[in-house]
């Protein structure tokens, strides 16, 4: 999918968010959630050498933000690359690609609840969000003889795609989900495999 229709799909859900919200609120139950999510996240970066090209790093993120019934939801979330609390420190080792950086973004989610009515859904969902970013990139050099790392910094903003499944934990008031998503840095395209714990209050 291009970036033109990620953009529209996107407007399109946020529109109908912002539709929504003329509604009486009494007409659904809103919820406040938070939560918190780790995994690793790989990318691919096709202007540097084929050695280079795939990298790993881990990847940390906090979401806050509002339920509108179970199906839907909308929130703003802080994420970090390349910390090193799962893979450890490699900013030394030349024999690696390496990928970090910071990122912010707004996001709307879309559940079908397996559970029934209730505040915190669980089954499948996919999401949808606008990410910006600030990222720094270390290529080594390809060349043996003379042993080089590379810098560039980015930054910008992406539409990220998401789908993940949410399991209860209702005896906390909680889910745990894991989920995969999708972003483009760029020229760098990035995948994430995540876990976490959602709670409502």
């Amino acid at each position: 999918m291009n970036n033109a229709w990620d953009t529209r799909i996107l407007h399109g859900l946020l529109l109908s968010i912002l539709s929504l919200m003329y509604m009486p609120v009494q007409a659904w139950p809103v919820a406040g959630y938070a939560d918190v999510n780790f995994g690793l996240s790989g990318q691919y970066n096709s202007r540097v050498a084929e050695e280079y090209r795939s990298t790993l790093s881990d990847t940390l993120q906090v979401r806050a933000g509002i339920s509108v019934l179970p199906i839907l939801s909308v929130g703003l979330n802080a994420q970090t690359w390349g910390a090193g609390f799962l893979l450890g420190n490699r900013a030394f080792d030349d024999d690696y690609a390496l990928f970090s950086g910071l990122g912010a973004g707004i996001e709307a989610t879309v559940h079908l609840p397996l559970n029934g009515w209730r505040s915190n859904p669980a089954g499948p969902y996919a999401r949808v969000g606008q990410q910006c970013w600030a990222l720094s990139v270390s290529q080594p050099t390809a060349n043996e003889q003379e042993r080089r790392i590379s810098h560039r910094n980015l930054n910008g903003c992406s539409v990220r795609q998401t789908v993940g499944v949410a399991f209860p934990a209702e005896e906390w008031n909680q889910t745990i989900y894991v989920e995969y998503s999708r972003i483009d840095f760029d020229y760098i395209s990035s995948g994430s495999v995540i876990a976490g714990l959602r709670m409502e209050f």
